[in-house]
């Protein structure tokens, strides 16, 4: 992220040239970094002000030591302009992302779903990354049969009295918030 001015003096129509290409720059390049997802919108929108004291500016001086910038295309019709839709068409997508995996992890499970050990090792995994997925995926591993509120953070204690309970019990997943009892598919 990098903050650029452009010192002046300027006639209306440098001013409106170098306005706009920034300002159409920073629609396509400022969106790329953390902190740039807020401070690009917000220095944009601090821009309008400087862009309608760039309006009250003199026109060019005839006869000036060089040639005024010519403004160019109205910032609407610049391609750089385009990257305004970065953050609409990626936030939504983010989102949809974000929902997508919480409704494959572990917390959604509930009873009659199946479930997968990512790591691979089925019954001795003592910190298991648990994913819900369909029963029909042949990588399914466990059905859960119980899901219990609380695990103590040892196998041992979800073995012999949270899932005590349900005798069909074959093995079972403990998170710190909760345990999975669980049978073959």
């Amino acid at each position: 992220m990098r903050f650029i001015t452009e010192p002046g003096p300027f006639c209306r129509d440098c001013g409106t040239a170098t306005y706009r290409r920034l300002t159409a720059e920073s629609a396509w390049l400022g969106w790329f970094g953390l902190i740039s997802l807020v401070a690009n919108p917000v220095t944009m929108l601090l821009n309008i002000g400087a862009a309608n004291r760039v309006r009250r500016l003199p026109p060019p001086i005839p006869g000036a030591p060089g040639p005024s910038l010519d403004p160019g295309k109205p910032l609407w019709r610049r391609a750089g302009m385009l990257g305004l839709l970065i953050p609409v068409i990626f936030l939504p997508l983010l989102a949809i992302v974000q929902v997508n995996a919480e409704e494959r992890s572990a917390s959604s499970a509930e009873v009659g779903d199946c479930v997968v050990n990512r790591n691979g090792n089925r019954t001795e995994d003592d910190n298991p990354n648990v994913e819900k997925i369909a029963c029909s995926d042949p990588r399914a591993t466990g059905r859960v049969i119980a899901k219990v509120r609380g695990s103590k953070g040892h196998s041992d204690f979800a073995n012999d009295y949270l899932c005590a309970g349900y005798t069909a019990t074959e093995f079972f997943y403990t998170t710190d918030d909760f345990t999975l009892c669980l049978v073959t598919p």
